[in-house]
């Protein structure tokens, strides 16, 4: 794994050591940033289900204002400490639940990115997806990244637009 562009562009990223953490592929992190570059540059953004952070910092190294990464594994806060520790990226980082943090955070944002374990029940992801709803300034982007194959149909939510990599998509929700 490594940082695709802007101020930290080929650094190398520290990888967990355990099969429980998916990174997203660096071709998929391509895309989806060459989705959505043009408007991160200031921009807030939220990395739920983080993981090893790599979304999180190709957000700061992109030049976004405040980035916030949530992840309940130990193994993602150690991963995340040996990354901004190289590289000092100014991100939040909360080893909190995920629908506990969307519970107590006030903050909105620009960008919300999710990419939960593929083996989640659809009700759970669709009850965070609504918390999320109340977390989106107006114009923000929420999206999801979920197996290609998924099919939602969501009381407050539609797709808008779906982005293939491979087994993975990226799924952006806008509100009903």
């Amino acid at each position: 794994m490594r940082v695709i562009a802007g101020e930290l562009r080929g650094r190398r990223l520290a990888e967990p050591n355990t099969m429980d953490i998916r990174p997203t592929t660096d071709r998929a992190k391509e895309g989806l940033f060459n989705t959505i570059n043009y408007y991160i540059e200031d921009a807030d953004f939220l990395d739920l289900f983080s993981g090893a952070c790599g979304i999180a910092i190709e957000a700061a190294s992109r030049g976004a204002r405040r980035v916030v990464a949530v992840d309940n594994s130990k193994e993602s806060m150690r991963v995340f400490k040996l990354n901004d520790a190289k590289m000092d990226t100014g991100i939040e980082y909360y080893n909190s639940d995920v629908i506990r943090f969307l519970e107590r955070d006030t903050n909105t944002y620009d960008y919300i990115f999710l990419d939960p374990p593929y083996d989640m029940e659809v009700e759970n992801l669709e009850q965070i997806l609504n918390l999320c709803i109340e977390r989106l300034n107006p114009g923000a982007d929420l999206i999801l990244e979920f197996p290609s194959y998924s099919k939602f149909n969501f009381e407050k939510l539609e797709i808008k637009k779906q982005k293939k990599y491979g087994k993975s998509s990226f799924f952006f929700f806008e509100e009903k």
